[in-house]
């Protein structure tokens, strides 16, 4: 009998283990889907259109929420990338920046590559060794797809203090047949201490059901979650014509180093830092 027992036990630990090893196996695989849709995309020549809102059940300052559109265009010759009123321009020597509010102009030495620009702007490309360090960081599930759109669902291994959500939460939504990304959802939770006061005031609405926390009856929190959802509109290879802007669209050369606003900028005030 107990010769049995423990035979039985043996077995159900090796399957639990085996369960264990084929999970972690699943989500490795998972995770490099994932880095494939975040990064293969990222080739020049590149066009890309991009929406980002912004927003949080709590709001503590301007940077909370927000919509911007933002464009970049980036070629073997140069890079243009427009935020609201704001734009950068790059060249193999020269980056210039352009307040259209403040009417100011900041010229400096480009000493970045296309390439290093193309992963400072849209973020790093990580290498298949990166995926273990994603791992440990992140647990990752595959939702059912919707119609043509794939997702893949991101989670913290780090727990919010008192609770048990994740501090983090990153859903890529990707057409399934292209593998080029939809949707960006960024969620970062954190812990905002109130009096007891609003604590007992905000916990008996029902839109903040699993929003409060309470600590030993001494220590109140609100939790706070900031959202960041990225939008791509459009996502191009063609190779075009060049930039829509160059630098020589905003700034004329008058002699070695000297450059003055041109056009439309001609009244804008140019500092150079270099």
């Amino acid at each position: 009998m107990h010769k049995t027992f423990y035979s039985t036990l043996l077995l159900a630990l090796a399957l639990a283990a085996a369960g264990r090893a084929n999970a972690q196996a699943d989500s490795v695989a998972i995770m490099r889907r994932f880095l494939q849709v975040c990064n293969d995309y990222k080739q020049l020549p590149i066009q890309l259109d991009l929406d980002v809102r912004n927003s949080s059940n709590i709001v503590l300052s301007g940077n909370d929420t927000g919509d911007q559109k933002i464009g970049f265009y980036l070629s073997r010759e140069g890079s243009y990338i427009a935020m609201g009123g704001v734009e950068q321009l790059a060249n193999d020597s020269l980056l210039l920046l352009v307040n259209k509010a403040t009417k100011r102009m900041i010229l400096m030495a480009n000493h970045q590559s296309i390439a290093a620009r193309l992963k400072e702007t849209m973020g790093m490309q990580m290498q298949d060794s990166s995926v273990d360090l994603l791992a440990a960081r992140y647990t990752a599930t595959e939702p059912p797809p919707v119609k043509d759109t794939a997702a893949i669902e991101l989670k913290s291994r780090a727990l919010l203090y008192h609770t048990q959500l994740p501090r983090e939460e990153i859903t890529i939504r990707y057409h399934a047949a292209t593998k080029q990304p939809a949707e960006v959802i960024t969620t970062k939770r954190s812990l905002l201490s109130v009096s007891d006061s609003v604590y007992r005031e905000v916990s008996g609405r029902a839109e903040w059901a699993g929003k409060t926390v309470s600590v030993h009856d001494s220590s109140f929190y609100l939790l706070k979650e900031q959202v960041v959802v990225f939008r791509y509109r459009k996502i191009t290879h063609e190779q075009t014509d060049g930039l829509p802007v160059r630098i020589s669209d905003r700034l004329i050369a008058e002699g070695r180093g000297n450059y003055h606003p041109v056009g439309t900028y001609a009244d804008f005030v140019l500092s150079r830092q270099f």
